[in-house]
């Protein structure tokens, strides 16, 4: 999620709780992820603007978020005809940095797992 769309999910979470009973009786299957957070708080425990803006305004989504990021990272962009997420070029032109953009990646798949399966035990 970002900032613009964190501002839809309660909204469509009472419009849909109707048609989907889910919704209403099991919140915590809503997740959210935090998406290309600035790559400066990767060493920090320090929240973005986005997120501090969130907590402030909604606890509820807050609590929602998954722990872990996926950072800014020109790997994982995607424009046109280019080859596609985490990969979008002819070569690789700097590997540390692509293997830092797996690894944020990979954290954030293996705690959406996790939670999946504690969510659904």
């Amino acid at each position: 999620m970002d900032i613009f769309s964190v501002r839809g999910i309660l909204m469509l979470r009472d419009i849909f709780s109707d048609r989907f009973i889910w919704l209403r009786e099991n919140p915590r299957r809503i997740i959210g992820i935090w998406n290309m957070v600035a790559s400066r708080f990767r060493h920090s425990n320090r929240v973005s603007v986005a997120e501090r803006t969130l907590q402030q305004s909604s606890e509820e989504i807050f609590r929602m978020a998954l722990a872990n990021r996926i950072y800014e990272t020109d790997y994982l962009h995607y424009v046109g005809q280019n080859r596609g997420f985490l990969h979008d070029r002819m070569g690789i032109a700097r590997v540390d940095l692509f293997n830092t953009a797996k690894r944020d990646l990979t954290n954030v798949c293996t705690e959406l797992f996790q939670h999946v399966e504690r969510v659904g035990a």
